[in-house]
């Protein structure tokens, strides 16, 4: 096997060494924040954009509902990610939206549901990924309190 340049680490311990530096708990603890986003909008953006493409990738009886629910959803990561690259008010403007947007899905996930237009485990799921990220946090409030700090 060839030996890696001396000082430089091999292709597995670069890799090895980017997956460690975007570890959110490796990163929690040294309070360290990737291209301008705190680890608290790092994790929404992460769990935003996952629950947003799990959305976008449903087939949904109603074409109408099931466009405004892919719209409303990954208009949450969208506004998160552009207001993070942005200051002052134009951050807490695409904070506000991308709240709003979080909400008009969990609604649109509810109506969903309750026509039977959905069927309840796959609504459970998704309402509970707009509602939290990664345990007690919520997106909304995660969002609240980002728009909270700016104000």
């Amino acid at each position: 096997a060839a030996q890696p340049r001396q000082g430089r680490p091999s292709v597995e311990g670069r890799r090895t060494a980017a997956r460690a530096a975007l570890d959110p708990a490796a990163m929690r603890r040294r309070g360290r924040k990737i291209g301008g986003f705190s680890m608290a909008r790092l994790v929404v953006l992460q769990i935003a954009t996952r629950t947003a493409a799990s959305i976008a990738g449903a087939r949904l009886a109603h074409p109408a509902l099931a466009k405004q629910l892919v719209r409303s959803s990954s208009s949450v990561p969208l506004n998160i990610a552009e207001g993070a690259g942005r200051f002052g008010r134009d951050r807490l403007q695409h904070y506000r939206i991308a709240y709003g947007s979080c909400l008009e899905a969990k609604t649109t996930v509810e109506i969903l549901v309750l026509s039977g237009l959905l069927d309840r485990e796959t609504g459970r799921r998704w309402w509970a990924d707009l509602h939290r990220v990664g345990g007690p946090m919520l997106i909304a409030s995660a969002l609240w309190g980002l728009m909270k700090s700016l104000q």
